[in-house]
């Protein structure tokens, strides 16, 4: 299987996550989104160009939820979308309430600060801050209270909605701190020692670093 992927994408990291925890063999095919000749040809690959997406022998599957939803359907150890329903539904609600609110505004958050102050949109700026912020309070809702051994967002293991929530916090908290959300930040003090994550954002520093570089040129 081929992973189309970028070490500053979330997303990426989200999806990586899965196949480390679940012990699955991919090949990882890196996109230089900021290059046009390389987005070019995988836009011929796939039209939307975003990534992740993952070619398998029955066909492509874009976007980390479903490539996440494929992987527990045949690699089922260990499960990441618990099988009873209502347990499915909260995970896949909190799954979509990480990517939305907390792992998108993060990637906004992060190019609005590459550019010049006068050409930030402060506008935008302060909707993707209230919008984290509520969000932290949803998740820290759930995490309240909670010993190190039962530390996830949903059941007392570990679920698709973790893997969401944990890529997008690692891009929310570098620019909106965790100070007043004690249980989400032991959470992901916690988790971030997992070798499923620190495998998936590899190379995650280098690229932050080399494009906040250039941007200073």
């Amino acid at each position: 299987m081929d992973l189309y992927c970028n070490p500053l994408s979330s997303f990426s990291h989200k999806t990586k996550m899965a196949f480390y925890e679940k012990d699955v063999s991919f090949n990882e095919i890196r996109v230089d989104l900021f290059d046009p000749e390389s987005r070019q040809r995988y836009r011929e690959l796939y039209p939307l160009g975003k990534v992740p997406c993952l070619k398998t022998p029955g066909g492509l599957i874009p976007e980390s939820t479903a490539i996440i939803e494929w992987l527990d359907q045949y690699y089922q150890v260990p499960k990441l979308i618990p099988a009873n329903p209502d347990d499915a539904r909260q995970v896949r609600l909190k799954d979509r309430l990480a990517d939305l609110y907390l792992t998108t505004n993060a990637a906004l958050l992060f190019f609005q600060s590459l550019k010049p102050a006068e050409q930030q949109d402060q506008e935008r700026i302060a909707t993707a801050n209230r919008q984290i912020q509520v969000t932290y309070d949803e998740f820290e809702k759930a995490l309240a209270g909670k010993n190190d051994k039962s530390l996830f967002v949903h059941g007392s293991q570990l679920s698709m909605a973790d893997l969401a929530l944990l890529a997008g916090l690692n891009g929310t908290s570098g620019f909106v701190a965790l100070d007043h959300h004690p249980a989400l930040a032991r959470y992901l003090a916690l988790h971030n020692q997992r070798p499923s994550v620190v495998e998936a954002r590899k190379g995650f520093k280098e690229v932050v670093e080399n494009l906040m570089s250039s941007a200073r040129r």
